[in-house]
């Protein structure tokens, strides 16, 4: 069961209310424009209803935001962890470089290694090199 606004939202129903959010887009609902407006409007009605029988279950109105929210967390991944792999990655690409020819990789750590050296704090441009080793 998942808690939210004070009230709690049985993962069934909540698992119930996500695909009926899919069914509800608009790529679905009109089938990719495959189905009259008409059509798409009576498949909506359908939907809502099943939507608000929903709804009365949980005892509580239920917004698409609020589902999304619930089925898909947002995750935060630290700001150390995130240089890290940055730092890798342009080690990676300096390796490549070393071993293929000077710029042979495809991809181009210039800004990386900028947006590196700002998220340490460091003033000077080339400061973020100090740690890369670029032959």
């Amino acid at each position: 069961m998942t808690t939210v606004k004070n009230s709690v939202i049985d993962q069934r129903y909540l698992t119930q209310f996500s695909e009926l959010s899919d069914r509800l887009s608009p790529e679905n609902l009109h089938c990719d424009g495959e189905i009259s407006n008409t059509e798409a409007q009576r498949k909506y009605v359908k939907l809502m209803k099943a939507w608000k029988r929903l709804e009365k279950k949980v005892g509580r109105t239920v917004t698409d935001e609020e589902v999304f929210a619930l089925m898909y967390p947002k995750t935060t991944v630290p700001v150390s962890e995130l240089l890290e792999a940055a730092i890798d990655m342009v080690a990676q690409v300096d390796a490549y470089d070393h071993v293929h020819g000077r710029d042979s990789c495809s991809i181009d750590p210039d800004g990386l290694r900028l947006a590196i050296t700002k998220a340490k704090g460091e003033t000077n441009a080339n400061a973020g090199n100090s740690y890369i080793r670029r032959e």
